[in-house]
């Protein structure tokens, strides 16, 4: 057993090589006991093999998880530029943008599952955003206009001395069917 372990203390299989070590640990409490004054250095050189694996995956799932934790951050940042993007009205220079912090978020690296799906969501959320407002750019810009063009007739009313109604009628609806609407 002891020379099994060895050869598995090297392993990069680590699920597998920490089922199979577990395993071996159970076999050995079953087995009965070595011969007189071996038991110590018997037992010394097994734990030593199953140490020497267990902290070696220790170390790579350490090792792991910074590196989840630093794409996690990267992602994050994504998101609060994607935030920040999703009330533009700069329509073809944010969705250039908004499409690049969107393959940016492909070619990062692994990250836990779990925190990711909320940063996922919040990501397509600021996404959806913005691509519906740049759907109906259009009619939030004419939106935006609808205001100039009744301060700018206020404005040409105040101007005119006082016209018939008539006139004054077919003058704004002359001016709004060819300058505004």
């Amino acid at each position: 057993m002891c020379e099994k372990a060895e050869a598995l203390a090297n392993s990069t299989s680590w699920i597998q090589t920490a089922e199979e070590i577990k395993r071996m640990q159970l076999e050995w409490k079953s087995i009965g006991a070595v011969t007189r004054g071996q038991e110590k250095s018997i037992w010394e050189r097994f734990r030593t093999a199953c140490d020497r694996f267990f902290t070696r995956r220790q170390a790579d799932l350490a090792e792991h998880k910074k590196r989840w934790a630093e794409n996690m951050a990267k992602k994050e940042a994504l998101c609060a530029q994607a935030e920040a993007l999703s009330g533009s009205t700069d329509w073809d220079a944010t969705a250039l943008e908004i499409r690049r912090l969107q393959n940016e978020w492909k070619t990062i690296g692994p990250v836990e599952e779990e925190p990711v799906r909320g940063h996922l969501a919040a990501l397509r959320g600021a996404c959806d955003r913005f691509f519906t407002r740049h759907a109906q750019r259009h009619e939030i810009a004419r939106a935006e206009r609808v205001p100039r063009g009744k301060a700018i007739c206020a404005e040409l009313e105040s101007l005119v001395p006082p016209a018939e109604p008539e006139e004054v009628s077919a003058f704004l609806a002359r001016a709004r069917a060819k300058a505004l609407y």
